[in-house]
């Protein structure tokens, strides 16, 4: 949750606003030599994999942020979190997982790279679900970019190259290693300074279920 001002009684963000400034600067930094591979544009408006990516897209903005409305107090803080995440770690996603892959900071990307964006923010925002109201905006940033490399590297090199395994939907890639994390996160930061926040009502239930 938000440090309280002493002085001010008033919430405040810390450093927040500059470190978000940072990770942006840095992600369009490493995005500047970057390539991309236009050569399936032509045939991209008549393929599946476009209606696909609007699809999960909005599943990320609109299924996950209305689900995590469940609790009262913390729901409409919930959804702008969860576009924060989407916004930050789809590009920081893509530019992990193609350097891991490719061994090399000069990318070529495609459409299939912004699509896997999503994928891996998925494993984040489920990982979310369990620090609702117990983080900070700046742990939330920090949670983010790191736990976009954990899971990048663990698709990559261990369950992908490694144990070469067929995961249909995306079970153990991205929903086992997200909720594994989040509980891991969850202990690692202990309770909730106050439980009784730790409830919902009639209207987060709504909201919630818009998300499902």
């Amino acid at each position: 949750m938000s440090a309280l001002s002493a002085s001010s009684g008033k919430a405040t963000t810390g450093q927040f606003g500059l470190l978000a400034l940072g990770a942006q600067t840095l992600i369009t930094a490493l995005y500047l030599p970057a390539d991309y591979d236009l050569s399936s544009m032509q045939t991209l408006d008549s393929s599946s994999i476009y209606n696909f990516y609007v699809g999960v897209a909005l599943m990320m903005f609109v299924g996950f942020g209305y689900l995590m409305t469940f609790l009262k107090v913390y729901g409409l803080g919930a959804v702008g979190f969860t576009m924060f995440i989407t916004c930050l770690g789809v590009q920081w996603a893509m530019i992990v997982e193609n350097v891991m892959v490719g061994q090399s900071l000069h990318m070529k990307l495609d459409f299939m790279d912004l699509l896997n964006g999503n994928f891996a923010i998925a494993a984040v925002l489920i990982s979310f679900g369990g620090l609702i109201g117990k983080c900070s905006p700046t742990q939330l940033l920090v949670l983010t970019m790191v736990e976009l490399v954990c899971y990048c590297a663990n698709k990559v090199y261990i369950l992908t190259n490694m144990l070469a395994i067929a995961d249909c939907g995306g079970t153990i890639i991205i929903h086992v290693f997200g909720a594994y994390f989040g509980l891991a996160a969850c202990a690692t930061l202990g309770s909730a300074t106050n439980e009784t926040h730790n409830t919902s009502s009639y209207n987060s239930d709504l909201f919630s279920l818009i998300g499902t």
